[in-house]
């Protein structure tokens, strides 16, 4: 994931032009971003139980994201305050 994210030959070797300048551009919201809340395109999926803030990159393939903060554990799944999150793992792009 790193290599892809932060090399622009990697992201458009394994994803085409396209998809990497617009990957590019969502890492670079990435890190303008104080909180996770700010990325403004971001969506909460629950994952397995975890929650995931899934950014699109493309119609077909999303950068997938999680919080290295622990979630507040609700009734029935965990939930995370994307405002109070300031640093996330990316851990895929389908």
């Amino acid at each position: 994931m790193r290599e892809i994210c932060e090399s622009r030959n990697a992201a458009i070797e394994k994803l085409g032009m396209k998809d990497a300048k617009s990957l590019a551009a969502r890492v670079a919201e990435l890190w303008a971003a104080s909180t996770a809340s700010d990325v403004p395109i971001g969506s909460t999926v629950n994952r397995d139980g975890v929650a995931h803030l899934r950014v699109p990159i493309s119609s077909e393939l999303s950068l997938w994201m999680i919080s290295t903060s622990k979630p507040h554990l609700g009734k029935s799944k965990p939930t995370i305050d994307w405002s109070n999150v300031d640093r996330v793992k990316i851990v895929g792009i389908e």
